[in-house]
C-alpha cells in the first residue's frame, strides 16, 4: 500500500468523508515521512481523494508574520503563508484560490472554495462572520487538526470574536491589498486592487498565552474523535459544535481557552 492509499484510509476510518468541507491544520514533520518517501502534497493529494470533486478542501494561508504593521502591503498571489509546508505548497497549486485578508487569508479547492472564501475581505477583523472560519461553522463543515495537536486551531479566534474577551483586538491598521499577477486566484467579488483597507490589527492575546487544547475535554460531547494518520496524532472535529462549546465555555468563564502570563515568567 502506497503512503497516498494509506493516509486515504486513515482520514476515512476518522471520519472524513465525500462531499465534506473541511479545513485542515497541519504539521508535515509529524506525519513521519522519510526523505523520499513522501512530500506535502502527496497530503494533499490523499484528502482530495477523500472528498472527491463534490468536497471542499481549505487550508489557512496565514500571513501575519510577513504582513503586519511594519509591513503593510498584500499581494494575494506572492504572499507566502507562515503556517507550514503543506499549506503553502497548496497555495500554489492549480485550481486553488485564496481569500483576500493581509493576515489570516485561507486557501480553497473544490465545490465550495470560492463560495466560503469570497467574502472574507468584507469582514474587518480576522475570523469574523463573513469569514472562511465562520462559513466552515454555516456550512456544517469539519476541521482536521493533522498532528499539530489542538493548539493552532485559528478557529477559535472567531470564537474569541463573538464572546469579545478582553484581551483580544488591538488597534485598527491600514493594508494595501493587490490581487497580483494572477488574479484567478482571488476568491473575493468586487475587490479592487490596490485599495487601502483598514482592519483591526489581528489578535493581540498580549499578556495572554493560547489554551485551545483545552477543547480536548469535550470531545465526548460530539465535538471531535482523535485518530492517526500515518504517526501523525490527529483530531477530526465538527465545526458548528466545536463553535456551540467554545462559546459556552467563555460565556461562563472569560479566559477559559487562554492562561494569563505572570511578571517575570
Amino acid at each position: 500500500m502506497s503512503k497516498i492509499e494509506q493516509m486515504v484510509k486513515d482520514f476515512k476510518a476518522m471520519g472524513l468523508e465525500e462531499e465534506d468541507v473541511v479545513l485542515v491544520h497541519s504539521s508535515f514533520k509529524s506525519l513521519g515521512l522519510e526523505k523520499g518517501d513522501g512530500e506535502p502534497r502527496d497530503v494533499i493529494e490523499a484528502l482530495k481523494l477523500v472528498l472527491g470533486e463534490d468536497g471542499t478542501l481549505l487550508l489557512p494561508s496565514l500571513s501575519y508574520e510577513y504582513c503586519h504593521e511594519g509591513q503593510r502591503k498584500f499581494d494575494l498571489t506572492t504572499m507566502k503563508s507562515c503556517v507550514g509546508v503543506i499549506p503553502e505548497t497548496f497555495r500554489k497549486m492549480e485550481g486553488v484560490v485564496r481569500s483576500m485578508h493581509p493576515t489570516h487569508s485561507v486557501s480553497g479547492w473544490g465545490k465550495m472554495a470560492r463560495a466560503l472564501l469570497g467574502e472574507h475581505h468584507l469582514d474587518d477583523t480576522p475570523c469574523g462572520g463573513k469569514s472562511p472560519f465562520a462559513k466552515v461553522r454555516d456550512v456544517g463543515g469539519k476541521v482536521l487538526m493533522l498532528g499539530c495537536g489542538l493548539e493552532p486551531n485559528t478557529s477559535m479566534h472567531g470564537v474569541e470574536e463573538l464572546v469579545k474577551p478582553r484581551y483580544l483586538f488591538a488597534h485598527e491598521v491600514e493594508y494595501e491589498v493587490r490581487v497580483g499577477n494572477e488574479p484567478w486566484r482571488c476568491a473575493g467579488e468586487g475587490v479592487v486592487d490596490g485599495k487601502m483597507v483598514n482592519w483591526r490589527h489581528g489578535h493581540s492575546q498580549r499578556g495572554y498565552v493560547q489554551r485551545y487544547d483545552r477543547m480536548e475535554k469535550f470531545m465526548d460531547e460530539g465535538v471531535g474523535v482523535k485518530g492517526k494518520t500515518l504517526e501523525a496524532e490527529c483530531w477530526l472535529m465538527d465545526a458548528q459544535k466545536m463553535w456551540e462549546v467554545g462559546v459556552r465555555e467563555m460565556s461562563k468563564k472569560e479566559l477559559y481557552f487562554v492562561d494569563e502570563l505572570k511578571i517575570g515568567s
